[in-house]
């Protein structure tokens, strides 16, 4: 209500000089209480970690005229949970790589910035967090992982999409893209937080759990596909074996209400 549209509900003798300045006291409480109700919601989901955006990773780096892959991770806020009750729900720690068969070529895509150092508050190494891959990156291809190219920040928002560029000469081999995710501070019967109990997990919560999709790069112009859980790592990352039994996992099977990988071969880069 603006003060032309007050003045109008009121006889024409109302606002004399004692009664408007109240007029103009209730119309600025009015806009500030507006002030404060888009405050305290952009508070709200700023604590719950909610920003609605992408973020997009290593797209300035891709030859879009060449053949490339995007791996899309939609949040699942849901499932998270606060490490303390004023702070934010944690995002998930994860991992993309991929490999090729044939020739044993191994690549880390992209990897979450704690987990790639293995610093994280308050403790120093938590080796649960990505313990398949962790026993996996020794196979990289280029012998050593250049860990500043690939991490960075948990990406904020809603979704993150990852790209990677495909190497023409993987255009008609198979390759399996691989995932790890973890949700710290999910708990559940199986996975808690009490010293000395057989389910005991730190901070873990439930274990890291692994997808896999597999694509033919050179079979279509485009192709999109789901990738599958295969299992899950060791929940206090005593090994990096990848355990199949999901019986015992909940929520965790749920970190992204979404993946989706996409291949594109651009018409030039196979004429």
């Amino acid at each position: 209500m603006n003060r032309s549209q007050f003045y109008g509900l009121c006889p024409s003798d109302l606002p004399n000089a004692r009664v408007k300045p109240l007029i103009e006291a209730y119309i600025n409480a009015e806009a500030l209480m507006k002030a404060l109700i888009i405050c305290l919601a952009v508070f709200t989901f700023s604590s719950w970690g909610i920003v609605c955006a992408e973020t997009d990773i290593h797209k300035q780096r891709t030859d879009f005229s060449k053949p490339y892959m995007t791996i899309r991770l939609t949040y699942n806020y849901e499932v998270y949970k606060k490490p303390i009750f004023f702070k934010p729900k944690a995002l998930p720690s994860f991992v993309v790589w991929v490999e090729e068969a044939d020739s044993g070529y191994f690549e880390s895509i992209f990897i979450t910035d704690k987990a790639a150092k293995n610093k994280w508050t308050l403790k120093r190494k938590r080796p649960e967090v990505m313990p398949v891959w962790d026993g996996q990156k020794k196979k990289e291809t280029s012998g050593k992982i250049d860990i500043d190219a690939i991490s960075a920040a948990t990406p904020k928002g809603d979704m993150v999409t990852i790209y990677w560029q495909i190497p023409e000469s993987f255009l008609d081999k198979k390759i399996d893209v691989y995932i790890e995710a973890n949700n710290s501070f999910d708990y559940n019967n199986a996975y808690h937080n009490t010293w000395g109990d057989p389910g005991y997990s730190s901070a873990n919560g439930q274990p890291s759990i692994v997808w896999k999709s597999t694509i033919t790069p050179g079979t279509d112009d485009m192709e999109v596909v789901s990738p599958r859980i295969i299992g899950h790592g060791h929940v206090l990352g005593k090994n990096s074996d990848m355990d199949p039994d999901l019986s015992a996992i909940t929520t965790a099977t749920q970190t992204f209400s979404k993946i989706s990988i996409r291949k594109v071969t651009p018409y030039t880069s196979t004429r």
